[in-house]
């Protein structure tokens, strides 16, 4: 028999009985809540998460669902026509149109078409949800920039990728701070940016600096341009004019620090 727990912070969790009770869960039998039928033999039962799983438990039942479903001898219930590309598309989007406050996965599934505990699939939880968003984003970002041998080129058209990137989802400095990112995330970002920024001529590692400085600067003025006081400060700024002259000063300063004239 398969048991799925959904908690309070809406995540969903899949164990089989026994695997359950050999993870100390025995307080779902024990529960007054009763369980209710649910199709080929599936039972939901609500309960608050952090009531009854310890985060070591948690892990262990993430880290193992997909053994215990097939253990079970019952297939997992997903829609095979999606994607985890699909379910960040429309993640970004939802988040475009209503804000990071209206984002969770119960609306995410409204969106994609599919039940909340589907996600929990391809995403275990809204951290990792959050955590490909900013992936998709940042990639984005590397994707915009044409190819050129100048690395001078290629920093500024890095900074107007961000720029226009965060024009279209003005929530990425919400989406910045409010994200986990684990170490597969700077493991990837960092092997895409070693690749592209080798054979540029300055050292790697002090490009790499001066990208964070640009991502940094172009990030810092995009949060200007979308505050909620962007328009009083408009009245008093061409932000967008002072981001990219900024951006400019940036490159030349670094130039010159770099061979020895600054």
């Amino acid at each position: 028999m398969i048991s799925s727990v959904v908690g309070a912070d809406d995540s969903v969790l899949a164990c089989s009985s026994a695997a359950c009770a050999a993870a100390g869960t025995n307080a779902m039998s024990a529960s007054s809540e009763p369980f209710t039928s649910h199709e080929e033999g599936l039972f939901i039962h609500i309960l608050p998460l952090r009531r009854l799983l310890s985060n070591t438990v948690r892990r262990t039942l993430l880290d193992n669902r997909e053994k215990w479903v097939n253990s079970a001898g019952m297939e997992a219930t997903t829609d095979l026509k999606l994607t985890v590309e699909q379910i960040v598309d429309q993640a970004l989007e939802l988040l475009r149109e209503e804000g990071m406050d209206k984002l969770s996965m119960r609306r995410l599934a409204a969106r994609v078409g599919v039940r909340a505990p589907t996600l929990y699939y391809y995403l275990p939880d809204k951290s990792a949800l959050m955590a490909a968003m900013m992936e998709r984003l940042f990639m984005r970002c590397i994707d915009l920039i044409p190819p050129t041998t100048d690395w001078r080129d290629w920093m500024r058209e890095f900074g107007r990728a961000i720029w226009e990137v965060q024009e279209t989802y003005p929530f990425s400095g919400e989406l910045i701070t409010a994200s986990m990112l684990d170490e597969d995330f700077f493991k990837r970002t960092m092997a895409r940016l070693v690749t592209t920024l080798t054979g540029f001529g300055p050292p790697v590692r002090a490009l790499l600096e001066l990208q964070s400085a640009v991502q940094a600067l172009m990030t810092g003025w995009s949060t200007f341009a979308h505050a909620r006081y962007a328009g009083q400060l408009s009245r008093i700024l061409d932000v967008e004019r002072l981001a990219f002259e900024s951006l400019d000063a940036m490159i030349e300063g670094w130039r010159l620090e770099q061979s020895g004239q600054g």
